[in-house]
Order: C-alpha cells, then sequence, then structure tokens
C-alpha cells in the first residue's frame, strides 16, 4: 500500500513537472536554457552557469565607472560649484535617498543633476533645491543599485558580464583570460605566450585581489633525468621541451601551433619532470598584501621573502 502510494505521489510529481514546463517554458528546451542562464549568473557554484560557459572576446568588453552625481547649474556666465551629494543605501545597496554633504556656492535657483557611471539609467532624480548659492536638498524619484566601483559590461548587455574575457594570439593560443561575476573580477586571471607558457595566475574575489598571485620565467626547466631523444626528422633532441614540440607537429599535423598543442606540450612537459620557475610568489586578502611574499632568480635563488597582515609587512629577509 505504502510503494503505491509513493508511486502516485512521484508520479503526480512527475506530470505536474512537465505541465509546469508547458506553460511557463512553451515546451522548448532554449527557453530553459536561457533561464536558467540568467539565474544562475550570480552564482558560479551552480551548475552550467555562464561564469563557466560564456566566453567573450576582449574586444566586446565595456568598462563602466563607478556611479557619481553631478550637478549642472543653467546659469550660462557663472556657475556654481562643489556641491557634494552622498547615497543613503539599504542592505542591498539600493540608494534610499541623498544627503547633502556640501552645498558648495554660487549656485543659482535652476539647478540639474543626474548620476552617471555603470547602470545611471535605473536612478531618476528629482528636484535639486537651493537657497542662498548652496544646494540643499537632491529628490530620489527611483533608486537602483548604487556601484561604488566600476562594472563590466559586454557591448549591447544591459547587466554586468558573468563569464569569461580572453584574448588569443593568432594561432588561437589564449594569450590573456579574466573572469568575471556580476562586472567584477572573480576566480583566476591568466596570462600566456604564444607557446603556452604561463606568464602570471593571479585570483581575484569580488573585484579585489585574494588569493595567490604567481609570476613565472618565460624559459621552461629541463628535469635532470632527461634523455635526448630521435625526433621525427631522426635529429636528436637535447631538450624534453624540443622533442614534446616535435611530437606535437606529428599529433596535431596542421594545428600546431595552436591552443590544443600547447596545452598538450604543456601537461606533458610538466607530467615528464619539467618545470616552469616561479619569479613572485604573491598572497592577497580582500586587496589587501596578506601572507607570504617571495621573489626568485631565474636559476631558482631566492632572492627576498616577506610576510604580511592585511596589508602591514611583519617580516622581511633579503637573499
Amino acid at each position: 500500500m505504502a510503494r503505491r502510494v509513493i508511486s502516485i505521489v512521484l508520479f503526480s510529481s512527475l506530470i505536474s513537472g512537465l505541465l509546469g514546463f508547458i506553460i511557463i517554458f512553451e515546451g522548448k528546451t532554449e527557453l530553459v536554457k536561457n533561464w536558467w542562464a540568467d539565474f544562475s549568473k550570480q552564482n558560479e557554484k551552480l551548475p552550467l552557469s555562464p561564469f563557466h560557459t560564456r566566453r567573450v572576446d576582449s574586444s566586446r568588453l565595456i568598462i563602466r565607472d563607478a556611479n557619481q552625481i553631478i550637478f549642472m547649474d543653467r546659469r550660462l556666465f557663472w556657475s556654481g560649484e562643489n556641491a557634494m551629494a552622498t547615497p543613503i543605501l539599504s542592505k542591498t545597496g539600493v540608494v534610499k535617498k541623498f544627503v547633502i554633504t556640501n552645498g558648495g556656492n554660487g549656485y543659482s535657483d535652476h539647478v540639474d543633476a543626474k548620476v552617471i557611471g555603470a547602470m545611471s539609467e535605473n536612478i531618476i532624480l528629482g528636484d535639486v533645491l537651493t537657497k542662498n548659492g548652496k544646494i540643499t536638498e537632491l529628490a530620489l524619484i527611483r533608486g537602483s543599485r548604487w556601484n561604488e566601483e566600476p562594472l563590466a559590461f559586454i557591448k549591447g548587455d544591459a547587466a554586468p558580464y558573468t563569464g569569461k574575457i580572453e584574448k588569443r594570439f593568432t594561432n588561437g593560443q589564449i594569450m590573456e583570460e579574466d573572469s568575471y561575476l556580476n562586472g567584477k573580477l572573480h576566480g583566476t586571471s591568466k596570462k600566456f605566450k604564444n607557446s603556452g607558457i604561463p606568464v602570471f595566475a593571479k585570483d581575484y574575489f569580488n573585484g579585489k585581489k585574494s588569493g595567490t598571485h604567481i609570476y613565472w620565467y618565460a624559459n621552461p626547466i629541463e628535469p635532470a633525468d632527461y634523455i635526448p631523444q630521435l625526433g621525427n626528422d631522426g635529429n636528436i633532441l637535447q631538450t624534453l621541451w624540443q622533442y614534446l614540440q616535435d611530437q606535437a607537429k606529428k599529433k596535431f599535423k596542421d594545428k600546431h601551433p595552436s591552443k590544443d598543442s600547447n596545452d598538450w606540450i604543456v601537461k606533458n612537459f610538466r607530467l615528464e619532470g619539467g618545470s616552469f620557475q616561479v619569479r613572485q610568489l604573491e598572497h592577497w586578502k580582500d586587496g589587501l598584501k596578506n601572507g607570504l611574499w617571495e621573489g626568485f632568480e631565474s636559476d631558482g635563488k631566492k632572492t627576498f621573502k616577506d610576510e604580511y597582515e592585511l596589508g602591514k609587512r611583519t617580516k622581511h629577509k633579503n637573499f
């Protein structure tokens, strides 16, 4: 009896889900895909979030400034100056009202104000009141999120960008790759040479440096136990890097060099004991230096070792 009840409940749930799918999304999987992309774009932990799946060329990226208020005196020959207004925000960052923190001087009775910067079109201002040449009040008709930092957008998009931004060499190898969440750097930013050798990897969280930042020298470090191998043309290849380059030509044919062939070379170079010498190692937290910082020469000799605690250096040693 219990099994029958459970089966009926599961069947009813399935039917309800199917009906909901048909009604809400008209039975179209493309509408579901678009809905999920919009729903998950603010959370990189959700599966198939645009944070992981969307890639756009860097030429389409636009950085819009943080929000600020501009006062404009309609008087032609003598205009007021120096007025400042500060937004009062809700817990979610939405503007509730404006407070005049500096009334300025020399303003006429006919002053306009506007908000500029990222998504400023969503904030609508009202009348500006003045008294004795000073601005005393700024009315708010409609509030929206106040952006205190610049945000990244893609040309044509109204919402801040979530996803990867990439710039490539002519051979397809990624030159630079940045990750954005809601218009801010979030995740790991990477840079490579056209051979696929890493230049740096820098971690960000909500727009701020946070985590590990590593910078490498350009030359590969050969494993000590590498034995010279014969190349495809019969010549002896003295380094593992040369040998893997030669093997990639055969494996990928006319698609070498390319991102895929470079990735294959770098991966196998590391698997077989090769490495890339770190030039500098940094640790950050909330935009402040925090933790171990080290510098190295190209032969691996350490040049300095520092320790930081939330921006303050607590230890220092040169070598």
